[in-house]
């Protein structure tokens, strides 16, 4: 008898995120690249808190939320301009720190 893996009915866990303008969304668990841009993320918040007219790493921040955000179940996408409306960068922090703990619940999950 063969077995079947068919990823698209694996029970997976999602971030909900509200926008202030009351969009939802349902952000997926990180690809390989989100991984590695979360690595960026963090530094550019370091760059940002030492200097805050470091508009490279600001830009930088909001590229790389908009990316992992737009990695949602409904596969909308979530644009720099769309975060630059609705969110500061204090809002961006408190993101990526809930993103960052998402992920380590995610790895401490047993199967």
């Amino acid at each position: 008898m063969a077995r079947v893996l068919d990823f698209t009915q694996a029970k997976k866990q999602f971030l909900t995120l509200t926008f202030i303008d009351e969009n939802k969304i349902l952000v997926k668990n990180p690809t390989k690249r989100i991984m590695d841009n979360l690595v960026n993320l963090g530094k550019s918040f370091e760059e940002v808190e030492e200097d805050a007219t470091n508009t490279d790493a600001l830009e930088e921040i909001y590229s790389i939320c908009a990316e992992i955000m737009s990695n949602n179940i409904a596969k909308k996408p979530i644009t720099v301009e769309y975060l630059s409306d609705v969110l500061d960068l204090e809002d961006l922090s408190i993101f990526f720190n809930a993103y960052i703990e998402f992920v380590g619940d995610l790895n401490s999950v047993k199967n």
